[in-house]
């Protein structure tokens, strides 16, 4: 895999992700070397993009205890890519996500004028969001100094459900009133037909 990684084509790149992939849910001592052949690449050749599916190898290996321990000292790490993956990690995690922590590490870079950065904060807060959309609307207004675009990100699919949510109450009141008007008519003795 090393050989691939070290390779100037992308494209060898994305394939020592996709081998990676394949040795994700390993027993917890493996996972733990995973950890930290991943960091290794991560910072090697650091490309938003094959760094984002390192990120996700790394949110599989979290179902082993202590995993999440190890995130813990990458958020405080000097390279960025290294942060980014301890942001986003979680993102498909759904219920099992470490909220606390998710919340914290997002608090804890929230002023953070790094795009790659503010970008992650909001798409990890997005990916909760259909998990628990009160919870992040709720840390979003109460967090000082996050960065707009985390903002914009984060609560992008709870503005576009509630809009949603709203016209569709709209749409069911007046077919609601449809159905009382047609109901009315037909205990005043007017037939449906005219």
């Amino acid at each position: 895999m090393g050989y691939l990684w070290n390779e100037d084509m992308r494209e060898c790149q994305y394939a020592a992700c996709d081998v990676l992939v394949l040795h994700e849910t390993l027993n917890k001592d493996k996972a733990e070397s995973l950890t930290s052949a991943v960091k290794e690449l991560v910072v090697s050749k650091s490309w938003w993009d094959t760094v984002d599916y390192l990120a996700s190898v790394i949110g599989n290996t979290l179902i082993h205890e202590g995993m999440l321990n190890v995130m813990d000292g990458w958020i405080k790490d000097d390279s960025i890519w290294v942060r980014r993956v301890a942001i986003i990690c979680q993102n498909k995690r759904k219920t099992k996500t470490d909220a606390k922590r998710l919340f914290q590490y997002c608090k804890e870079h929230a002023s953070d004028t790094e795009f790659f950065i503010a970008k992650a904060i909001g798409w990890s807060l997005r990916s909760y969001a259909y998990t628990d959309p009160d919870a992040v609307q709720r840390f979003v207004e109460e967090t000082n100094g996050l960065q707009n675009l985390s903002k914009r990100e984060a609560l992008k699919n709870i503005v576009k459900k509630k809009i949603f949510k709203k016209k569709k109450n709209v749409k069911n009141s007046r077919k609601k009133k449809r159905i009382e008007t047609c109901k009315s008519l037909k205990l005043m003795g007017h037939s449906e037909t005219g």
